[in-house]
C-alpha cells in the first residue's frame, strides 16, 4: 500500500486542494492513501472557503477536510512526500529526516524528465482566481505525481535512482580509500612520511 502525503503551511489551501483533487484522479482505487497536513497547521481548521469553491468546480468535495500538523506519525506512514514549497520541503528535512529521501517539491512534477524548482504560490487572504491558479498548477502536477507513486522506486524526475546512487557511493569511498593509502607526490617526487 502506498500512503501519499501533501504538504503546504496551514493545511487549508493548497494541501486539501491537492489531496482533493489527487483523489479524484484516484478514482476508486484502494492502493493508494492519500492525506495532507501543513507545517504549521493547527489543527481542525476546515478548508478556505474559496480552496472549497474550486475544488467543487472541479467535481470535488473538501469541505470535510480538517486541518492537522505534519508529525512523526505522517512523515513514517507516507511512502510519498510532496511539498508545496523549498521552504516546506527544508522543513521536513530538517524536523524529520528520515522523510528527506520521500520529500519531493510538487511542481518538480509539472514537466516531465525535468526538474523545475518553483514554488506553489500562497493563495491565503487573497481572491479566487488566485485560488483557480494555485488548483490548476497542482491539478497540472498530479498525473505525474500519480505515475511517480505508481513506479517502485523513488526517483526524481531526470534524477539518477537510488540504486545508481548507492552504487556511485560505493565507488566514491572505494576511490577515496584508494587515494588514502597511495603515496601522494609533490614536484614530480613520491612523499614518504617520517
Amino acid at each position: 500500500m502506498k500512503n501519499v502525503l501533501f504538504v503546504c503551511t496551514g493545511n487549508i489551501c493548497r494541501s486539501p486542494i491537492a489531496e482533493g483533487l489527487f483523489r479524484r484522479l484516484l478514482g476508486n482505487r484502494r492502493d493508494i492513501e492519500v492525506a495532507s497536513a501543513g507545517v504549521h497547521a493547527v489543527r481542525g481548521q476546515p478548508p478556505s472557503l474559496y480552496a472549497v469553491q474550486v475544488c467543487e468546480e472541479e467535481g470535488v468535495d473538501i469541505s470535510g477536510l480538517r486541518s492537522q500538523p505534519v508529525t512523526p506519525a505522517l512523515i513514517d506512514r507516507a511512502t510519498h512526500i510532496f511539498a508545496m514549497t523549498g521552504a516546506h520541503l527544508e522543513t521536513i528535512q530538517m524536523l524529520f529526516p528520515h522523510g528527506g529521501e520521500k520529500s519531493f517539491l510538487l511542481r518538480e512534477f509539472e514537466e516531465p524528465g525535468t526538474t523545475v524548482w518553483r514554488d506553489v504560490p500562497d493563495p491565503i487572504g487573497l481572491g479566487r482566481d488566485v485560488y483557480e491558479d494555485c488548483a490548476r498548477t497542482i491539478k497540472n502536477a498530479l498525473p505525474s505525481v500519480l505515475a511517480f507513486v505508481e513506479q517502485g522506486e523513488l526517483v526524481r524526475p531526470g534524477g539518477p535512482r537510488m540504486r545508481d546512487l548507492g552504487t556511485a557511493m560505493l565507488c566514491a569511498e572505494s576511490i577515496l580509500k584508494f587515494s588514502m593509502r597511495s603515496p601522494r607526490k609533490k614536484n614530480g617526487s613520491v612523499k614518504t612520511s617520517n
